[in-house]
């Protein structure tokens, strides 16, 4: 397995997911070339790699002192379990930095990461100082009508972190939101997957799930 590819902030490195050392582990490779970097050489299974804006560090998922273990629910949905921690970019001692959680995102600044956490159909999103301390949900209310979620997947802030865009995968479609950074009544603005924002959050790429498009990738 090869996944989870992230680009550092310099454009110059990736950070991406392997097992190919019989566990998942994240590694760096150089764009310019050379050996990969094994960051996390653990036992415990480390997913979702997430540079800091700095690219000083690296927040992702663990197994190591967890109670939660990395489980797959399904060929259209990712890895998810364990906690959140932060590490060095370049490798070395790694901080919890919140429980249970997945997908980690930072805000523009670097002074926090928001994630979600749940069982499945009561997922929320959290936010949680990059330093650690008490993590806070990020409230959401729907509006009537709109369908219940399995999970919610990908939450990030826009550039001017005014902004979150996320996806929630319900009873039977994937649907973007996006929704203020305080939390509120999030809008809906597609059907699809995977969303994120380009380089200066004036539009959000994601993979179209309608009818015909084939997951094609698209803006919006």
């Amino acid at each position: 397995y090869e996944g989870e590819p992230t680009f550092a902030p310099n454009g110059e490195t990736i950070a991406y997911v392997a097992d190919r050392s019989g566990n998942l582990d994240i590694y760096l490779k150089q764009i310019s070339g050379g050996a990969d970097i094994n960051l996390t050489n653990n036992p415990a299974d480390d997913v979702q790699p997430a540079f800091s804006p700095d690219g000083k560090q690296i927040a992702f998922i663990s197994t190591r002192s967890s109670s939660s273990s990395i489980l797959y629910f399904g060929y259209d949905l990712p890895l998810m379990g364990g906690d959140l921690w932060v590490m060095p970019a370049l490798g070395g001692g790694t901080r919890r930095i919140a429980g249970p959680g997945n997908f980690p995102s930072w805000s523009p600044e670097g002074s926090t990461i928001i994630y979600t956490s749940g069982p499945q159909r009561r997922q929320k999103i959290y936010q949680v100082s990059s330093a650690g301390g008490d993590p806070k949900e990020i409230p959401l209310k729907f509006k009537a009508g709109e369908p219940p979620h399995r999970f919610l997947l990908y939450p990030s802030f826009s550039s001017d972190g005014q902004w979150i865009v996320f996806e929630a995968d319900v009873t039977t479609d994937n649907v973007i939101y996006v929704v203020k950074a305080e939390g509120g009544e999030p809008r809906r603005i597609a059907r699809g997957k995977r969303p994120t924002w380009n380089a200066n959050s004036q539009a959000i790429i994601y993979s179209n799930t309608e009818a015909g498009k084939n997951q094609s990738l698209w803006q919006l």
